[in-house]
């Protein structure tokens, strides 16, 4: 059984889930398209009839890598976005020596990732330790940051705790002071330290951009890289989290952070709405259909599928509505039976093994949200002219 589904609950954690996914709320599929840029497979077909569906895509997301003047990794984030207009998302801060887990006897940190292999296998390593894919990269060195933050500055920013050249309180931060900012140390202190003086960096550029009425309030592309990712996170909620660590002393003396890998992995599918797998085969894909006929019946139960370690590439409808039909987890084939029964559990059902050639390459398991669910939601049906469903 895959290690993801293997989850513990954390109630706690379920109780800090905020509005980076809130437009999950919104009626009816434009929820689940605005967030992840879905594409109708039959445009000809409305959305609240049955039979519609329509490929999702994964919520976007970036792995930045942070340099210092020498080129070393110095600090790295992920951003995803919640998806649509004003709908922030969520920005994970990363100790650079965090153990990669790949469940081998010798994790290497993300720096030594980095050092060793380049950009492109950090963000694998970055993918590998959330626990959801990487969808671009960017990488920031010192003149690019202070370049990229200069249209906002000063920027007026809270710091929490004293570090070389920066006293705790209330700072103000030029351009050329941002990168200086971030790679700032205090003799003594925990990495985790200086990445709470980070998220009070980030949080103040977020808010000056949106407050922003200049259209080039970040220099450079709008539409892709960190230009895009800015402008998104800077247009609504944002969730600041470091994934839970703890410190360890390595071989050498020096600090690396063990990740708790289940924690991680539950606090990621709360805080991105539809996350990729982080390489291929390492999240089941899930077809999620509305089987009742009722807005965000399909929504709702594609973030338990999410939440269950699925990855939705598909949502819909059934080709009929049933009010009083309960919720199948169906599959074809016997190598995904683990995956399916840990996504059918989760709803509260059983798994159906169906057999037979799978009819989409693209899907490996089907679930068919009932009246089960949709009881358990507090949702109601669609009424038609008659007042039934469907």
């Amino acid at each position: 059984m895959s290690i993801w589904g293997r989850r513990a609950a954390l109630a706690a954690l379920e109780l800090l889930l905020v509005a980076s996914v809130v437009v999950l709320a919104v009626t009816g599929f434009g929820a689940v398209l605005d967030t992840t840029h879905g594409t109708a497979i039959d445009p000809e077909l409305d959305p609240s009839a049955p039979g519609y569906e329509a490929f999702v895509e994964a919520s976007a997301t970036l792995a930045v890598l942070g340099r210092d003047d020498a080129g070393a990794l110095a600090w790295v984030n992920a951003f995803a976005l919640a998806g649509g207009p004003g709908a922030g998302g969520a920005v994970f801060l990363v100790p650079v020596a965090t153990l990669v887990p790949d469940f081998s006897a010798d994790l290497e940190t993300l720096a030594q990732v980095d050092a060793g292999d380049g950009a492109d296998a950090t963000r694998q390593a970055v993918a590998n330790t959330l626990g959801a894919g990487m969808g671009d990269i960017v990488e920031l060195d010192p003149t690019r940051l202070a370049e990229l933050v200069r249209p906002v500055a000063p920027l007026t920013v809270l710091n929490p705790d004293a570090a070389d050249g920066f006293a705790s309180g209330e700072l103000s931060l030029g351009a050329e002071d941002v990168p200086r900012f971030l790679l700032a140390t205090e003799a003594g202190e925990s990495d985790l330290t200086r990445l709470a003086r980070h998220e009070a960096l980030w949080q103040a550029w977020f808010a000056a951009v949106g407050a922003s009425a200049d259209p080039d309030v970040v220099p450079g592309e709008t539409d892709s890289g960190i230009g895009r990712f800015l402008r998104g996170l800077a247009g609504g909620p944002v969730t600041v989290d470091v994934p839970p660590v703890e410190p360890e002393a390595a071989a050498d003396g020096s600090t690396v952070f063990r990740l708790d890998v289940l924690a991680t992995f539950d606090l990621m599918e709360q805080r991105i709405p539809f996350p990729a797998a982080p390489r291929p085969g390492a999240r089941v894909r899930i077809r999620v259909l509305d089987g009742v006929g009722a807005d965000e019946l399909a929504v709702r139960a594609g973030r338990d599928v999410v939440r269950a370690g699925g990855q939705v590439v598909v949502v819909g409808n059934s080709d009929r509505f049933d009010p009083e039909a309960a919720t199948r987890v169906v599959y074809v084939e016997p190598d995904v039976a683990d995956e399916a029964e840990i996504i059918a559990d989760h709803l509260g059902v059983v798994a159906e093994l169906i057999g037979g050639p799978n009819p989409d390459d693209g899907v490996d398991i089907t679930v068919v949200a009932g009246a089960d669910l949709l009881a358990a939601y507090g949702l109601t049906p669609r009424a038609t002219i008659g007042g039934d469903a469907g």
